[in-house]
């Protein structure tokens, strides 16, 4: 087998503010505007290719038409002095689309005096929804140490594509993602739970599930088998769901396993390496199959699970 190594991965993004920030004012649909307070939707226009697009008004927002580019787009965002309700949910249904060339952030803290009431972020991508995002996407992100946590929470149906990487838990945040049934994440760079590049932790946690059916791409993780999913964070492989990861990662995938940081409802899990492909994959071996083959076969399962294990 030949081994890869991974030299890092740089945290590229854009910064976290925007000189066009819109705001969302109520809920309703993304195709809303208002010219004035307390209009339920986008201050006077829909975003475009130099705003930053925020729901951080205790607002819930659909997309169900292929929406305009975005330069960000942030989900669910405390900020210093207020103490109101500052999150924010972007439900993308089928037919429903949108890029972003900027990061994209779900539930961000500000370095606040007090607690807010409420400000996390939660994206659903529905089945046939696309969330697309050219650099890297942050869920549970902080940009201070004042006493909020940044709560991001997403649930994949659809399709979310990143060209970057994928990171929970920035600076004491909390993210949680689920790829349900049908659900696809599609991931060009790096993933980190517990770290926001890969290599060190970052003071929060992550919590990633791919359930049945659900599929996460990756390109690459930090091939040392422990900074990519750090202590408190992990990553859940149940029934029929997949994790695919580009070039030979047996041995870190061993490593993260064994540590406890990838994890089944399940029996087990198996990893393998296709040597012309390039890929790594790893799946969950369920549990209901296991128990009928036991029952039918008996010794003979046990062979296969050995084989499949490593």
């Amino acid at each position: 087998m030949n081994k890869k190594l991974l030299m890092g991965l740089v945290f590229c993004g854009m910064a976290v503010g925007s000189a066009n920030a819109l705001f969302y004012r109520g809920s309703g649909n993304w195709t809303d505007t208002t010219p004035s307070a307390p209009g339920p939707g986008w201050q006077s226009t829909v975003p475009g290719s130099t705003d930053t697009a925020e729901l951080r008004l205790g607002n819930t927002v659909t997309l169900g038409y292929a929406a305009p580019s975005v330069a960000s787009l942030q989900i669910g965002r405390g900020r210093t002095g207020f103490t109101d309700d500052r999150s924010g949910t972007l439900n993308i249904q089928s037919g429903g689309s949108v890029t972003s060339s900027g990061d994209i952030i779900v539930g961000l803290s500000g370095n606040t005096a007090a607690p807010v009431a409420n400000y996390q972020g939660t994206l659903n991508i529905n089945a046939g929804g696309l969330l697309t995002g050219l650099t890297s996407m942050r869920v549970g992100d902080q940009t201070g140490d004042g006493p909020d946590v940044g709560v991001g929470v997403v649930v994949v149906d659809g399709t979310l594509t990143l060209a970057q990487h994928l990171w929970f838990g920035r600076l004491g945040g909390i993210g949680t993602m689920t790829i349900n049934n049908g659900g696809v994440v599609n991931v060009g760079g790096g993933l980190g739970l517990g770290t926001s590049n890969g290599l060190a932790p970052s003071g929060g946690t992550g919590t990633l599930t791919v359930e049945s059916g659900g599929l996460l791409a990756l390109n690459t993780w930090n091939n040392d088998g422990t900074n990519a999913i750090q202590s408190g964070s992990v990553l859940n492989i149940n029934g029929t769901g997949v994790v695919t990861i580009n070039g030979d990662r047996l041995a870190s995938a061993d490593s993260y396993i064994a540590a406890g940081k990838i994890l089944t409802d399940d029996v087990s899990l198996s990893v393998t390496y296709d040597t012309v492909s390039d890929v790594t994959t790893i799946v969950a071996i369920p549990e209901p199959a296991t128990l009928g083959m036991v029952a039918a076969f008996g010794g003979a399962l046990i062979f296969i699970r050995r084989r499949m294990s490593i």
